[in-house]
């Protein structure tokens, strides 16, 4: 049964990627965009809004690229999810940098405190958003954005609403990982998230991994759906690509998964660069996956393809000792 409460939030920021002012109508657009693109397959959007996002003033500190300006669009993103939920939507956020999902999470985490629930996290992304001030190379808060919500740094934002530790370690699946920095290992290994690497996905098959995963709880869960984790050369526009990752059946039968499991209730989609790539491809991909977030499912039937089969292993997971680019 499709979702039809569902509203989106479109934050077209790129503040917690290092970027400051963003130029091209892509971004103001790509919202409805993908609001007409839902409506063809059945599926009607409550509401759709932009965020206003603060003009960046400088940088800052090299260890917290314009952090400032990253936590007042959190805070305004968590405002948002939490006004949703109480109107009984089901909120969708679309970025913009992975920094954002702090907000989105911390939003919903804070909405079901209310509700005497804890909250459940599947953060899907190439990298592991792991970093701290110590540990990061580039400064870029978008690295930081896990480690914000499972523990207290940076302060700014694990303080968000007024109370950290938001997401207990236990309740945290980091779902197509390839590329942490040397730093991330550590901290990744002394957190006690649950990693499920492209490697393990390549061996195993998506379904065989993430099943487990969402039929071990009844809690709520947010899905932090970053586009790098799909291979870039179905899904090019994003800020911060690295080769291989899952194909886009494997990503749309996981979000069919979460929808299945019953306990989806808020989406965000993020780093997606318009000005990267074939725009429309992008709108596509980002459509079918919200949609199978909503309960759409797809014309193919995963058990008789490869969607859901192991693969050849031939992701492992990188280290931050590779000469790649494509550090957060």
């Amino acid at each position: 049964m499709l979702n039809q409460n569902a509203v989106l939030l479109n934050v077209p920021s790129q503040l917690g990627a290092g970027f400051g002012k963003l130029q091209g109508r892509e971004w103001s657009e790509r919202a409805d965009a993908v609001g007409a693109a839902l409506s063809s397959l059945g599926i009607h959007l409550a509401k759709i809004q932009t965020l206003h996002v603060p003009a960046p003033s400088f940088a800052g500190n090299s260890k917290l690229h314009y952090l400032n300006e990253v936590v007042e669009v959190c805070q305004r993103v968590s405002s948002w999810v939490r006004h949703a939920r109480e109107e009984g939507n089901f909120p969708i956020i679309l970025g913009g940098d992975h920094s954002l999902a702090v907000g989105s999470a911390s939003g919903m985490a804070t909405a079901l405190k209310t509700e005497n629930k804890s909250l459940s996290l599947l953060w899907m992304d190439a990298h592991a958003d792991m970093n701290t001030i110590a540990t990061t190379p580039s400064g870029n808060i978008h690295g930081m954005a896990l480690n914000a919500l499972i523990d207290n740094e940076p302060i700014q934002l694990s303080q968000l609403d007024k109370w950290d530790h938001k997401i207990l370690p236990k309740n945290v699946t980091l779902l197509g990982l390839r590329f942490a920095d040397e730093g991330e290992l550590d901290n990744i290994q002394k957190s006690g998230i649950n990693v499920i690497s492209a490697s393990m996905l390549a061996q195993s098959g998506i379904i065989d991994a993430l099943g487990p995963v969402l039929a071990s709880s009844q809690q709520p869960l947010h899905l932090s759906f970053d586009l790098d984790c799909i291979n870039p050369a179905e899904a090019p526009a994003v800020n911060t690509p690295y080769p291989g990752g899952l194909t886009f059946r494997e990503a749309r039968l996981a979000c069919e998964m979460a929808a299945d499991s019953a306990r989806l209730v808020s989406l965000d989609i993020v780093e997606h660069n318009p000005q990267k790539g074939s725009h429309e491809e992008m709108i596509a991909i980002i459509s079918e996956l919200i949609a199978a977030c909503l309960g759409h499912k797809a014309l193919f039937i995963p058990n008789s393809s490869s969607a859901g089969k192991p693969r050849a292993p031939s992701n492992q997971v990188s280290s931050g000792k590779s000469t790649a680019p494509r550090r957060k």
